[in-house]
């Protein structure tokens, strides 16, 4: 039985004055409120913590908080008791508990420490023990649980953590949930993110960079993309991991198998194909790796999927093969032979070693030379000025002996990239290098940094010399000591480069000098490099202009003469482009591992684009031209980019002109938009066209018919001629009338305005989006348009473009589907869609949605493709989706802009 709800206590109110984004969130907090779910993202830099606190103490119950770090949770008690004062003369630290054997008012505990305690276990990070603790009967007084950056949690942490809030909510009448982060796993897969959802709830609100650029709080700031090439030994490392599995290849290739697969590809039963194309992206590379090897493929086979480029890679389809024996007579045969291999594990293949690929990618040496071409520049920019940071995964100590020598730095690591600095920048500016096991500095800092390790209660208890300018040095107290005592040292200047581990420099640092970031480490810290990228993003009080260039490093992948075989790099090359370097190699640029990681990190950074005063997200924003497309080589897109970093006189005016700042005559407020871009379908724009000349021809027949009928009325013939005329005219009108119901269907840009319309009346209707006075907003492109919401809530629009995603897209396996009510085809053309997720979870969802589209002249019919017949339309929509008119490639793109006036209102 759920317990009674926990009684308020006494008000805390903050002691300060909210900034303008705080409290246009705190605004809505009524709204926020009634589903008992808060969900907001805060860039960094925000007030994030404090605006959790507000949200906590106004819904007055006893809370619990769940901070990633030690660092995070001690920074959630500081801030309350500095910062919030009670009605009567409580002291706030009485208020607050770091054990959940004593809960308060604010308990703040860590998620390692909440595993510990689910699972009576003890915690190694703090010492405490939980084996006789009821971790459900402690916390029976919570009434709101606060769940700080809950993603990216090891796996064990999050299955605790969502157990425990399943059985407390159990447990609990009512149980709030305040989710803050200021780092939304943007980059995770789409389960990933339903695992996310379902734990924090759908995003309500968020605070963006770009508000806190215009509001003083964040500098201004641009993202630089520096693509490396491996070595010539990590090439050859790389070939001979791909060389096996070239072989088998081979020798399928030799006792035909591989024509045996492309004939029984082209057999297989429409019911096979519906489960076929559930595993898309695997029949998709089969099909190219079968073509590229030679093998004719059956007509309709080629036709499915025939514009699609994923991402692909051999082992793709050979896994296509193994995963669906009853498709092909070989499947077992090509079992056999990669498991003779040690190619297969698990029922997984791994033809080209892809996991030591990547790994290899991940941590090239080239990296290395990557951060000295980059620091060099920056150097050469800022002089004295620069306060760069460089973050790496691994300190790799051993080459703390290489330290003024000239061995090979063939590993990426904090040493390794200390001394390449050293030899590179060395004689112009100092550096420094630090860890939780190592710490390098200049010996010319030597006593200032002794004289602030004595003002923390701690000292320099070593100092061991590499060389005549750089020490290695030890601390008494441990980080505690060294972090502050380095960092100060490098706010004073007595060194311009900081080098550090992601583990270290990424958890709570804080230096607002910082004005250069390299991230040199994997994507796996994503978290710990988007925090440290907030930090370095702070404005410095000392420092009124200061601007901040964050430095992103990818390696490409190699791919001819590689080792991959023949038909691996054509595989290669038809999905992703091969960038030649001039030579005599090519190297896989956007179908490497390492960018592919890039442009997910980049989901979740908005910044100017390099070619206009519009703030936006994603990879494309940095380049001038496409992404390492349009580049004759890889150097000179990198020169491209340092050229840019160098102005960032240049940046700061992008960032004023993309904000208008001063200058915004129309009083319109800026929003985060959400665009949806909808590719254009080349056959689809001369289908109009053929019954307008129709309706011309008829007219002109009409204008005839009644002149010779009026000149001649004693003829016989004029009344024929009268007669011809009216039916021409009846003809005219009917085909001019049909040519707006075609053009309806078939212009993207009026279809798309009146879809829009309609779904978001459909929202509205149904209560899923309350704001009243919106418009949807369609402009028509070179190659495709551009959609978007204007007005509204930030959910609201999120919501509205997740739906018009999906409504534009490809059909994938959609529970309902519309098509025109009366005909699926128009002139040989194709046409169906997905009705969205949001709406197709009911039927009468979907009628009233059937309804809204009625009312913007889009007779629509929907089909269950649960039922036999509806399996066997959505097979068909799949099919045929090259000649799809209705769905189409569809994208988002995040822009922060003035909302639009609201002219129109559609709801």
């Amino acid at each position: 039985m759920a317990a009674p709800d926990p009684q308020p206590q006494p008000s805390w109110r903050f002691a300060g004055t909210f900034r303008p984004y705080q409290q246009r969130i705190l605004e809505r907090f009524g709204d926020l409120k009634q589903d008992h779910r808060i969900h907001i993202v805060a860039a960094p830099g925000s007030g994030k913590t404090i605006l959790g606190l507000e949200l906590i103490c106004r819904l007055g119950q006893p809370a619990l908080i769940l901070a990633p770090t030690i660092t995070i949770r001690d920074q959630w008690i500081d801030r309350f008791t500095a910062h919030f004062q009670h009605n009567g003369t409580s002291n706030p630290r009485e208020w607050c508990s770091t054990s959940l054997h004593n809960p308060a008012f604010l308990t703040v505990i860590t998620y390692q420490a909440l595993y510990s305690a689910y699972t009576q276990a003890l915690d190694e990070e703090t010492g405490e023990d939980f084996a006789d603790l009821d971790i459900l009967e402690a916390v029976r007084d919570i009434g709101t649980v606060c769940l700080d950056e809950a993603h990216h949690l090891r796996s064990q942490w999050h299955r605790a953590l969502t157990a425990f809030m399943n059985q407390l909510g159990r447990r609990k009448a009512v149980l709030n949930t305040i989710a803050l982060t200021a780092t939304p796993p943007y980059d995770s897969t789409p389960s990933e993110w339903q695992r996310y959802e379902q734990l924090c709830g759908p995003i309500d609100e968020e605070i963006f960079a770009p508000e806190l650029v215009a509001a003083g709080n964040l500098c201004p700031h641009q993202d630089y993309v520096y693509v490396t090439k491996p070595s010539r030994e990590e090439e050859q490392e790389i070939a001979e991991l791909r060389r096996r599995g070239n072989e088998v290849l081979m020798d399928l290739q030799r006792q035909g198998i591989l024509a045996q697969l492309a004939e029984d590809l082209g057999q297989l039963t429409d019911e096979q194909l519906q489960i076929a194309l559930d595993d898309e992206e695997n029949f998709y590379a089969l099909k190219i790796l079968l073509a590229a090897a030679g093998h004719p493929i059956a007509p309709h086979i080629q036709a499915i999927l025939s514009e699609k480029r994923p991402e692909l890679s051999g082992e793709l389809g050979l896994q296509f093969v193994i995963d669906h024996p009853d498709f092909f007579r070989a499947s077992p045969t090509v079992a056999s032979s990669l498991r003779a291999n040690n190619l297969l594990n698990k029922g997984k293949i791994s033809v080209t070693g892809e996991k030591k690929v990547n790994r290899i990618l991940t941590h090239s040496a080239g990296k290395v030379r990557a951060v000295s071409d980059i620091a060099e520049e920056e150097v050469s920019a800022m002089s004295e000025n620069l306060r760069m940071v460089i973050l790496a995964d691994y300190v790799q100590r051993d080459y703390l002996s290489s330290v003024g020598s000239d061995d090979a730095l063939v590993h990426v690591g904090v040493i390794p990239i200390f001394e390449a600095l050293r030899r590179r920048v060395g004689g112009t500016t100092k550096i420094a290098a630090i860890s939780g096991s190592v710490i390098v500095i200049p010996r010319s800092a030597l006593d200032e940094v002794k004289r602030f390790a004595a003002h923390l209660d701690g000292e320099v208890t070593a100092a061991k010399d590499l060389n005549d300018e750089y020490v290695e040095v030890r601390f008494s107290g441990g980080t505690r000591v060294s972090v502050p005592a380095i960092t100060r040292a490098f706010q004073e200047g007595l060194f311009t480069i900081l080098v550090g581990t992601a583990a270290l420099l990424g958890e709570g640092w804080d230096s607002p000098c910082a004005n250069a970031l390299i991230i040199a480490s994997s994507v796996r810290a994503f978290m710990l490099t988007n925090q440290m990228r907030g930090r370095v993003i702070r404005v410095d009080p000392t420092v009124p202009d200061k601007t901040a260039n964050i430095w992103h490093i990818a390696t490409c992948e190699p791919s001819q003469g590689s080792g991959r075989g023949m038909w691996l790099d054509q595989v290669a090359q038809s999905g992703a482009q091969a960038l030649n370097v001039g030579t005599g190699e090519s190297l896989d640029v956007l179908g490497s591992h390492d960018v592919r990681s890039l442009q997910k990190r980049f989901e979740a950074f908005v910044a100017p684009r390099a070619d206009a005063p519009v703030i936006e997200n994603g990879f494309d924003r940095c380049f001038t031209e496409p992404p390492l497309r349009a580049y004759r080589s890889i150097d000179a897109a990198n020169e491209q980019m340092l050229a840019r970093a160098f102005r960032r006189d240049l940046m700061r005016n992008q960032w004023l002109e993309a904000l208008d700042m001063g200058n915004v005559p129309d009083g319109q407020p800026y929003e985060m938009q959400f665009h949806i871009d909808v590719e254009k379908p080349a056959s689809a724009g001369v289908v109009p066209y053929l019954d307008v000349i129709l309706g011309y021809i008829f007219i002109l027949a009409v204008m005839f018919g009644l002149a010779v009928g009026r000149a001649l009325p004693h003829l016989p013939v004029g009344g024929q001629w009268l007669a011809f005329g009216v039916l021409a005219l009846l003809g005219g009108a009917a085909a001019l009338l049909r040519t707006r119901k075609v053009q309806q269907l078939t212009d993207t840009t009026k279809r798309l305005k009146a879809e829009a319309t309609a779904l978001a009346r459909t929202l509205s209707a149904l209560g899923l989006i309350e704001t009243r006075n919106l418009m949807a907003i369609v402009d028509e492109g070179a190659i495709g348009a551009n959609v978007r919401l204007s007005g509204g809530t930030f959910a609201e629009r999120k919501l509205f473009a997740d739906a018009m995603t999906q409504l534009s897209g490809e059909v994938r396996n959609a529970r309902y589907l519309i098509a025109p009510a009366h005909q699926v085809r128009i002139r040989g053309i194709f046409c169906a869609q997905s009705v969205p997720d949001v709406l197709g979870t009911r039927r009468e969802n979907v009628d009233e949605f059937l309804r809204q589209l009625q009312r913007v002249g889009l007779p629509m019919r929907a089909v269950y493709t649960r039922s036999q017949e509806g399996r066997e339309f959505l097979l068909q929509a799949r099919k045929l989706s090259g000649t799809n008119i209705a769905a189409r490639l569809a994208s988002q793109t995040r822009r922060y802009e003035k909302q639009s006036p609201l002219e129109f209102p559609i709801v």
